[in-house]
């Protein structure tokens, strides 16, 4: 009984990490850029996530390591078939 509840934990954050890969970035609480302190109207990019205001979720790093996740491939491939791409 307590094997079964552990695979079925274990799929289920399996398939948690399959679904929603990223985590919002601690640094920029997920917006993607930093707030001035002292002009706090003006603002940088976050320098933790690159301005994506997301990172990898733990589970994810170390199941795919070198490979690109499902999310990260539809975003290149979004990228690259936009009608007025920089070219």
């Amino acid at each position: 009984m307590v094997v079964a509840i552990i695979v079925l934990l274990v799929a289920g954050y399996a398939v948690s990490l399959a679904v929603h890969p990223f985590r919002a970035c601690r640094g920029c609480k997920g917006t993607g850029r930093h707030q001035g302190t002292l002009f706090t109207y003006s603002h940088r990019q976050c320098t933790s996530c690159g301005g994506q205001g997301r990172h990898r979720r733990l589970g994810t790093v170390l199941i795919s390591r070198r490979r690109s996740v499902w999310a990260e491939r539809s975003a290149a491939n979004a990228r690259d078939n936009r009608w007025n791409r920089p070219r």
